[in-house]
């Protein structure tokens, strides 16, 4: 936000997140460029009230902490494709501490690719290591994006699979389970508006759970 507001442009703050009103706000005063997380990316898509607002004036919609499910990524392409000039939809990933983001992807690029594929910052170098902190370079290796949390594969033409942050992941018997990659499984089904994965401890073992939102729940649930 700091970059937009050194160039003067106007910025809208909300005082407390509702979807509904952050539709309003898009209307009202024809914000051309917004970041969001996933979930707001999604009720843009299923949020049955969205289509009551005019947000043909959105040109950029940043979508950044966390990846993007493919159905949204696709979904999003699919709805605003007919809107001139067509909404740009870029993913970005890092952290605050790096001074932002260190992968990118502008949505005609992802859709080439993974909805989860980013590409470095040009500048930016990055380093995958395993547990044990051994580099892992080869392509298709998974491990941690050093200084940033993240478990990403690094997949060919520079590109990143963003796999979830690694204090997100849930661990069952050895395995590595990433909710980013199980919720965007619900979301490809066409009466699941929103879904959330936690991690719920049983007799020391632990297991994913979700809360699932469905489009008709959503017509009677405010924000």
């Amino acid at each position: 936000m700091p970059v937009p507001l050194l160039d003067g442009v106007s910025c809208v703050l909300m005082h407390k997140f509702n979807i509904l009103e952050f539709f309003r706000y898009i209307q009202d005063d024809h914000i051309g460029y917004a970041w969001a997380i996933p979930p707001i990316a999604s009720g843009l898509l299923n949020r049955p009230g969205a289509k009551d607002y005019d947000l043909t004036s959105l040109r950029t919609l940043v979508v950044s902490t966390s990846p993007l499910a493919n159905p949204v990524n696709l979904g999003l392409h699919e709805k605003f494709m007919s809107v001139k000039p067509q909404l740009w939809v870029t993913r970005a990933y890092g952290m605050t501490e790096l001074s932002g983001a260190i992968l990118w992807v502008a949505l005609p690029e992802s859709l080439e690719n993974d909805a989860s594929t980013d590409r470095l910052f040009p500048g930016v170098e990055a380093r995958i290591v395993d547990e044990g902190s051994k580099d892992r370079p080869s392509l298709g290796s998974t491990g941690d994006l050093r200084s940033v949390g993240g478990i990403v594969t690094r997949e060919s033409k520079g590109f990143f699979v963003v796999v979830d942050r690694k204090k997100e992941l849930i661990k069952y018997k050895g395995f590595q389970v990433p909710p980013a990659e199980l919720e965007g499984v619900f979301l490809g089904y066409p009466d699941i508006a929103d879904v959330d994965m936690i991690g719920v401890v049983v007799d020391r073992l632990e297991f994913p759970r979700f809360v699932l939102l469905t489009r008709s729940e959503w017509l009677t649930v405010g924000g």
